[in-house]
């Protein structure tokens, strides 16, 4: 009796983690506004996100970016807010990044000088389960 009566209350503590953990996003698919000479594409890498509203994806980049155009580093931001930066090393053609799910981001390719050297848009879409 005593061994149910704790697992009972470990549920009852435990369901709030669960129920605030968000939903389940399943057919994500990823729009982008990518007109510029840095940014080629972006793809998601996983085909559901479990709860934390966001998906990582790749985004892919000029085989010049990192070199002739001298990016450095991918910043993602979102809202305004600075959700993410990934460095840029010479001859990288691609950048695993973090998009959140439902909102629309800014991709800015930066160089050494702090200058913006290409920006995109991007909005992951998904199928929400709860």
């Amino acid at each position: 009796m005593v061994h149910s009566r704790r697992r009972f209350l470990a549920a009852l503590a435990a369901a709030p983690a669960l129920a605030s953990a968000g939903c389940v996003a399943t057919r994500l698919r990823v729009d982008a506004d990518l007109s510029g000479v840095v940014f080629t594409g972006v793809g998601r890498d996983q085909s559901v996100s479990w709860g934390a509203n966001r998906v990582a994806a790749t985004v892919s980049l000029a085989p010049d970016a990192a070199t002739d155009r001298r990016v450095r580093e991918i910043v993602v931001a979102t809202a305004g807010s600075v959700t993410g930066t990934r460095d840029v090393r010479p001859g990288q053609t691609g950048v695993s990044v973090f998009l959140p799910v439902g909102k629309e981001s800014s991709l800015l390719a930066v160089d050494a000088s702090e200058n913006v050297v290409d920006t995109g848009t991007v909005r992951v879409r998904a199928a929400r389960t709860p």
